[in-house]
């Protein structure tokens, strides 16, 4: 039964008595999920909190022996987070618990939409950084591509490396060159059209040089002299 001593008795202890502050810890192998209950209510049927992972903290702490089913919560250290998908929190049941981890976080506070703007991409509002394994699917303005000529990519956040990996270079788009088929097309419609032109000219010229004004040769005039015999 619970009683004033509510409020000192440990988890993994209890009081069968009501009006003391001493609370009796449970026999090895069993504990408790609160502090001062009754002895009956010791049970085998516990977990241990496993070891902090790196750049974290868990609540309740490393060690601590809670009841199975019992939930803990890690928190990461700034610049860390849990990965794309993973809860914060964790059941801790039997004797073997894996916590999630903490990832570097990779920072998106430069790529405003103006910054997006000036590498010709769509603008979009980022948050200010992407978890671990989060993907960012960034396109090109119309009449750009990137520079694996494609109008999208896709981004990755990798926080499981150092620092370095854990930077986002997002690579600004260039503009789609013409074809080099499709130039050529148009450098040889250009030429045709040309020497069709020109041959039209040449043969109106030659049909204006055939009918131009006859020179006809005057008759002999009738007073003419005569030569005398």
């Amino acid at each position: 039964s619970s009683g004033i001593n509510a409020e000192y008795g440990a988890i993994g202890t209890y009081s069968d008595s009501t009006g003391t502050t001493e609370c009796t810890t449970c026999s090895s192998g069993t504990t408790l999920s609160t502090g001062s209950t009754s002895s009956s209510n010791c049970t085998t049927d516990y977990c241990t909190v496993p070891s902090t992972p790196p750049n974290s903290g868990l609540v309740p702490p490393t060690n601590s022996r809670v009841a199975a089913g019992s939930s803990v919560t890690i928190y990461c250290e700034d610049g860390y987070s849990v990965q794309m998908g993973q809860s914060n929190e964790f059941k801790c049941e039997g004797t073997t618990v894996f916590p999630p981890l903490c990832y570097r976080t990779c920072d998106l506070s430069m790529y405003t939409s103006e910054s997006m703007l000036q590498k010709n991409l769509i603008a979009q509002t980022l948050s200010s950084k992407a978890v671990h394994k989060e993907t960012l699917n960034i396109s090109c303005q119309e009449g750009y591509e990137t520079p694996a000529e494609f109008t999208w990519e896709v981004y990755t956040c990798i926080g499981d490396g150092d620092e370095m990996m854990s930077k986002i270079m997002i690579a600004p788009c260039e503009k789609i060159p013409l074809p080099v088929l499709l130039i050529v097309c148009i450098c040889l419609s250009v030429l045709i059209v040309f020497i069709v032109v020109f041959a039209v000219y040449c043969n109106v010229r030659a049909r204006r040089g055939r009918t131009g004004p006859l020179v006809v040769d005057a008759p002999p005039s009738k007073h003419t002299a005569t030569t005398s015999l």
